[in-house]
């Protein structure tokens, strides 16, 4: 088979097939190592770039396979580049920590998280005192939930990006390609970055659950949100990452100094089989809404979780990505 041959980080030109698929010998396919491949349309922003991947790696074939939206004959120019290790942007958060700029940013937030600690801890040397009288026991109870141990937890692991939401990761090209493709589909005025919350732990989350233009939920089938995530330069969260990155983290409050809403009465997609076709579903309120039940949760993670069909049901759902998908090799 006679194979277009081409170089990663270097721009060729292509004419879609009838099949909008193709193959090609990448000359410089062993050069380096990588972890993934992205690939971008430089010469316009109609058309959403073609998938990429590996399809014979000790010959350096890789394969191409185009939208179904982009029509067969187009005259094309694409860029197909490396995503390596995460060396690059660990280097520049350490700028970032050190800038100026994000520390003016984050000060302001960061002296607030700093008095909030001590007032917890005031407020509960106080409660101290009123404890054992019935007014005491009342606002004891309620205080419980919010105790200065906690606030100094929340405070020590604090990053203080997580309030600027500030991070090389939104201007690398790969994630300056995925906002071109968000703009072309929902309006020139709309940002991808918006979306997304950076949580701490090079990890980043869908401040809330992907919703439709009028507000609602986006309810889809498990197939439907892996495909609008990976549109969106993400994936499905697995359920562990859900109880890590969703406020209840810090607190157990909705919300506090969180980027990321937790919408407890709503369950929603994780990336994680239970069966052959079946995903599980995460639940936070205990309500089971396949079996019009309760669940009682307890510390265990599979109380959490309910088994969904995946082409049957329709559920709300959000997207993620570890940066680590974003530091690419620009050649």
């Amino acid at each position: 088979m006679n194979r277009q041959r081409i170089k990663f980080g270097t721009k060729f030109p292509v004419q879609v097939s009838n099949t909008g698929e193709h193959e090609f010998e990448v000359l410089n396919f062993h050069e380096k190592a990588f972890d993934r491949l992205i690939c971008s349309i430089t010469n316009t922003t109609s058309f959403p770039p073609p998938e990429v991947y590996i399809s014979d790696e000790s010959a350096g074939i890789i394969k191409a396979k185009f939208n179904a939206g982009t029509p067969p004959g187009k005259a094309l120019e694409l860029l197909i580049q490396r995503r390596v290790a995460q060396t690059v942007i660990t280097e520049e958060k350490k700028v970032l920590l050190d800038g100026e700029s994000v520390k003016k940013a984050a000060s302001g937030s960061w002296a607030i998280i700093k008095n909030m600690f001590w007032g917890f801890l005031i407020a509960s040397l106080f409660l101290l005192l009123i404890k054992g009288t019935y007014f005491g026991d009342i606002i004891v109870g309620v205080w419980s939930k919010l105790n200065a141990a906690k606030v100094a937890s929340a405070v020590s692991d604090f990053d203080p990006r997580i309030l600027t939401n500030d991070h090389p990761v939104y201007k690398t090209a790969a994630f300056t390609q995925y906002n071109t493709n968000y703009k072309h589909f929902f309006g020139p005025e709309s940002e991808l970055r918006e979306l997304y919350a950076f949580v701490g732990e090079d990890f980043f989350v869908t401040k809330d659950l992907i919703k439709n233009s009028d507000g609602s939920y986006f309810l889809a089938t498990k197939s439907d949100a892996d495909a609008y995530c990976e549109e969106i330069g993400a994936r499905l969260p697995s359920p562990a990452e859900l109880d890590t990155h969703l406020p209840e983290k810090y607190l157990n409050i909705e919300n506090f100094t969180w980027p990321v809403n937790l919408r407890s009465n709503v369950p929603e997609w994780t990336g994680e089989k239970e069966s052959w076709d079946n995903y599980w579903l995460y639940l936070k309120d205990g309500k089971n809404p396949i079996k019009d039940e309760i669940v009682y949760l307890s510390e265990k993670k599979q109380t959490k979780l309910v088994s969904a069909d995946n082409g049957d049901y329709r559920f709300a759902f959000r997207c993620v990505f570890s940066e680590r998908y974003y530091a690419v090799d620009e050649e």
